[in-house]
């Protein structure tokens, strides 16, 4: 299960990145999206069970906030924006490092900077996705990709701002 739960995700965002044609982009990017969905069920159930809804309604409230933001930010600022993507994408390595050092590192795994770094590169994410979103031709190989990555951003962002919310708590 877990093979698919990575794998399927892992295919879709290979799929929809190599496709030469928009209805197999669309699969890829389905490929990603509904087993992304799978797995975020059992997460927000065990926060839901345990008494927590207030907490994934603050998550949720917190997240459309910083999308609304950003995405506003992004197209108002799109020198700034222009100049983030290597930024961004080598702060994205280090934080995946870290999570993977973690895993063998005690201290880092309890180590909260570590997720408001995560929040603060999937919040910079969005706003330079929304950027590259009208800065790139309007073709619907590219609209696949775009609505791929800000997916994931927003994606991940709610699940750091779950966790950051969850420890607080």
């Amino acid at each position: 299960m877990l093979v698919l739960a990575i794998g399927l995700p892992m295919a879709g965002i290979f799929l929809a990145s190599r496709a030469k044609s928009m209805p197999v982009a669309l699969l890829g990017y389905h490929l990603l999206l509904i087993p992304m969905g799978l797995i975020l069920g059992p997460i927000l159930s065990v926060y839901i069970n345990i008494g927590g809804m207030a907490l994934v309604t603050r998550a949720l409230m917190f997240t459309g906030c910083a999308v609304g933001v950003m995405t506003l930010l992004g197209l108002s600022y799109p020198n700034i924006f222009a100049k983030l993507g290597g930024v961004l994408f080598a702060a994205l390595i280090a934080l995946v490092v870290l999570r993977l050092v973690s895993l063998f590192v005690p201290a880092l795994a309890s180590a909260g900077w570590i997720d408001w770094l995560a929040a603060g590169i999937f919040t910079l994410y969005i706003g330079y996705d929304c950027h590259r979103a009208m800065s790139i031709p309007a073709t619907g190989r590219n609209a696949v990709d775009v609505a791929i990555s800000i997916y994931l951003d927003i994606y991940n962002l709610f699940l750091t701002i779950l966790r950051l919310l969850s420890r607080r708590d």
